[in-house]
């Protein structure tokens, strides 16, 4: 009864990892029914803080921007701290869903997050574009 971990993995190899398994673990269960990994409000967390910390520094109003959003959300505000930090570190990877209706939404509050301090940045429409772009090649 001991866990074993073997490789870590990021949020996307693990994604293609779970959808290309065909057995079923000792739950009886696929490794895709077993761990969804995000739900849409984690997605748009980490993407909003992703682009509220682009370009390395977090001001005043995108704190209480990602702050807002992570009280909308239903986060606990203690816990998201770390959350932050890995965001002002660029430690934190683009993460889509894989629907297009619920990655536009996304795109939505990531849009919302580059304007919550009234500039855009070059990094920060870089990143847009980017998201924009995987989103234009994902299926209706």
């Amino acid at each position: 009864r001991e866990w074993i971990v073997s490789r870590l993995l990021s949020a996307d190899d693990y994604s293609a990892f779970a959808r290309d398994q065909q057995f079923s673990l000792t739950t009886g269960l696929a490794v895709g029914q077993l761990d969804p990994l995000y739900g849409v409000r984690d997605y748009a967390f980490n993407n909003v803080l992703m682009i509220l910390g682009i370009d390395g520094e977090i001001t005043p109003d995108e704190l209480q921007f990602g702050r807002a959003l992570s009280r909308k959300l239903g986060y606990n505000e203690q816990k998201v701290d770390g959350m932050f930090e890995l965001a002002r570190n660029r430690q934190l990877s683009l993460r889509l869903p894989q629907d297009r209706k619920s990655a536009l939404k996304v795109r939505e509050q990531m849009e919302a997050a580059a304007l919550a301090d009234r500039s855009v940045s070059s990094a920060e429409q870089a990143l847009l574009k980017e998201i924009g772009e995987q989103i234009e090649r994902m299926p209706m």
